[in-house]
Parts: C-alpha cells; structure tokens; sequence
C-alpha cells in the first residue's frame, strides 16, 4: 500500500466513515423537509392542522439547527471524554447514538396530536 501501513488505512477508513455518516444525515434532512412541507403546509395540503408558512420555516431552521448543536455538543463531550476513556469506546458510542437517533427518528408519530407533535419529535431525535 505504498509505504503505509495498513492500520493507517484503516485509521483513514475510520474517521471517513463518521465523516460520510455526518454527510449523509444532512443530506437525507433536506428531502425530508421537503416531503414534510408536502405533507403538513398550509400551502400544499388541506389538512385542518395545518402549518402555516412561518411554522414550515421555525421548523426547517430548527431541524437544521438541532443537527449543528449536537455537533458542537457532541465535540465537546465526547471530545473530553474521548481523552479520558480512549478514542475507540467514545467512537462506538456516538456511533451508537447516530444509529439509535436514526431509528427514534424514523419511529415518529403524531399521536393525535398533529403535526406540531410530529416534527417536535423530529427535531428531538436529531
């Protein structure tokens, strides 16, 4: 592997891997917005409970600002403890959280409670 050692590729594949991790739940947001939007705003749907345009918006920029503040927080916190407990246990963990935080998003219901209820959920999981 010219001159380098495999268990640096390795490293490398590591970290891509929670990098293309990170991408790919940016990504996928977006469409989901989009299909929300389809779904719960005032302006495609007739829905009695709808959402006007200026709570699509509040809950567009509240999905996409919960995913930047897990981030921050996350390096914070897994950051000193990755110090402190080593690199590979925190790496499993939020790997964990990634995937656990996935499927609570992929479960959410409205439970009579409209869409409101919904997409709170929504913003809660990311």
């Amino acid at each position: 592997m010219s001159g380098v050692a495999d268990s640096e590729w390795g490293r490398v594949l590591i970290a891509g891997s929670g990098f293309l991790a990170d991408g790919y739940d940016l990504y996928v947001i977006g469409g989901v917005e989009h299909v929300l939007a389809e779904q719960f705003a005032c302006s495609h749907t007739t829905r009695a409970d709808c959402l006007d345009d200026a709570d699509m918006a509040a809950f567009k920029s509240m999905t996409s600002s919960a995913a930047l503040f897990g981030a921050v927080i996350g390096q914070l916190l897994f950051g000193t403890l990755a110090d402190r407990l080593g690199r590979r246990v925190i790496f499993i963990a939020t790997g964990t959280l990634i995937i656990v935080g996935s499927v609570l998003s992929a479960c959410v219901q409205e439970f009579g409670l409209g869409p409101k209820c919904l997409l709170a959920q929504l913003v809660v999981c990311r």
